[in-house]
């Protein structure tokens, strides 16, 4: 009886996968709108709610590791990534680098991160590598608040995998192509230890020292408190990637803050933190240049059951998605080296 229930249960979350990656393929489909003042695709405002909303509805629980749920978003990421032509790495062309979640006194759980990536056109420097990141695990049923136990997950973090994709489907719509190759990963563990991200620095794809940036995304559907067309990097003063940005920004309507205290505290509270802190040589860590995009900065909704993703400024992570398209580009063509600039942080050499 209890097969016949979980073989129901599979056909079930089978049907469901596949209409969504029906739907995805028919909403991407249309053609995007275009800015006036950019020759970069504007993405269609439904194909990213339909992104947000999917990942971050009540079907899908929370998303927690471990979870049927969370093995269901990864399938559907890696249909996606497929759908934009996104290369994979492994030989046997799969988007999932496989490992293990170890629980105390339990039986190790499977996890998977997706990845893809697109070459670079020069010829020496796509050899270098951007990598374009964000979570998609969450927490899952929590204590239930006005009768809800979905904690959903939608800023936290739909709206960083919604840029990941948004990015990949822009850059192949664009004519220009970076000069750099542009990775684009999916992690799952980051809600119980960047479990997915710390496992991919110590079994990459390609030399993690040839990494010239990790750009991660968090928490972006929300700009009540910084306003539109705002946002800021963590660990601001650790790198020199603000100086790079203010020079870019100085024509753009997107501008970065450099004002927000709490910049360098969250440097460490995010996956780009795996990245950043490779080795530990006595008081000094070394990586690769990683840091974390944030549009939020404050609202209370953060692993609560109303991070629902009707709450959204969807043209604010519209143009936001835009904009860093054009951002990877523009610094998959610099010739300036990113650097870690603090005694704490240092660069990994080869």
């Amino acid at each position: 009886m209890r097969k016949l229930i979980f073989i129901s249960i599979l056909l079930v979350i089978s049907s469901e996968l596949f209409a969504q990656i029906n739907e995805s393929k028919k909403i991407a489909n249309q053609n995007p709108s275009n800015n006036d003042n950019t020759s970069t695709p504007l993405l269609s405002l439904d194909l990213i709610k339909h992104w947000v909303y999917y990942m971050s509805s009540d079907s899908m629980k929370g998303r927690a590791n471990g979870s049927p749920e969370n093995k269901i978003v990864a399938k559907w990421l890696s249909s996606n990534y497929s759908n934009f032509g996104l290369l994979p790495f492994e030989k046997n062309d799969t988007y999932f680098q496989h490992y293990f979640q170890q629980r105390k006194n339990k039986d190790s759980i499977p996890e998977v991160n997706i990845i893809g990536y697109i070459p670079g056109n020069d010829p020496i420097l796509r050899n270098e590598y951007i990598i374009i990141s964000a979570h998609f695990d969450h927490i899952g049923i929590g204590k239930p608040v006005n009768g809800d136990s979905i904690y959903n997950g939608a800023n936290d973090n739909a709206s960083g995998v919604s840029a990941v994709l948004g990015i990949a489907k822009t850059l192949q719509m664009m004519k220009a192509k970076p000069s750099r190759s542009i990775v684009f990963i999916s992690f799952s563990g980051e809600e119980i230890g960047m479990l997915g991200s710390k496992y991919f620095c110590k079994h990459p794809n390609f030399p993690i020292t040839s990494t010239y940036l990790n750009i991660n995304f968090e928490l972006l559907g929300h700009c009540t408190l910084l306003g539109p067309n705002r946002y800021y990097i963590t660990g601001k003063s650790y790198t020199n990637l603000s100086k790079l940005l203010n020079k870019y920004n100085k024509n753009q309507k997107w501008q970065f803050l450099d004002s927000v205290k709490t910049s360098d505290f969250l440097f460490t509270h995010g996956d780009n933190r795996s990245f950043a802190t490779i080795k530990k040589i006595k008081d000094s860590f070394y990586g690769v240049p990683a840091q974390t995009f944030v549009i939020h900065n404050g609202e209370n909704h953060v692993h609560r059951s109303i991070d629902e993703a009707k709450y959204f400024n969807f043209e604010n992570l519209q143009g936001f998605i835009q904009y860093m398209s054009e951002l990877t580009i523009y610094l998959s063509n610099e010739k300036k080296p990113i650097e870690l600039t603090t005694r704490k942080f240092k660069k990994i050499k080869s």
